[in-house]
């Protein structure tokens, strides 16, 4: 009897230990959704706040207006621009990597 209880206290302990890690990796991932969402949005805003600087740098230069990369502000929202997209595609690579090892701990547990 006290060989089968052994064996339950194991079993507990390895489900439990299991659940811990399922959990962790639950809040990672909520986290970096959230994460990815919020630098999605901010990456919109930037966009629109270049096209706004655009737009009224055009409208205000009538046919003279030239903008290129050596505008100051254009040079600001490009490198502010640049940061967003490397942040969006560092979370967006822990996604496919987490996708990646669920799906080989699934066929792990088929074997």
């Amino acid at each position: 009897i006290l060989e089968y209880i052994d064996k339950g206290v194991e079993a507990g302990k390895k489900g439990l230990k299991t659940a811990g890690v399922a959990i962790s990796d639950f809040g990672d991932k909520s986290v970096k959704s959230i994460e990815l969402q919020q630098l999605k949005m901010k990456k919109n805003k930037a966009l629109a706040q270049l096209g706004k600087y655009v737009w009224e740098t055009l409208k205000a230069g009538g046919e003279n207006a030239a903008l290129n990369s050596s505008d100051e502000k254009i040079k600001y929202y490009m490198e502010g621009l640049a940061k967003l997209q490397e942040n969006i595609e560092k979370h967006e690579k822990f996604f496919e990597e987490a996708k990646a090892k669920n799906k080989a701990t699934k066929e792990e547990a088929k074997d």
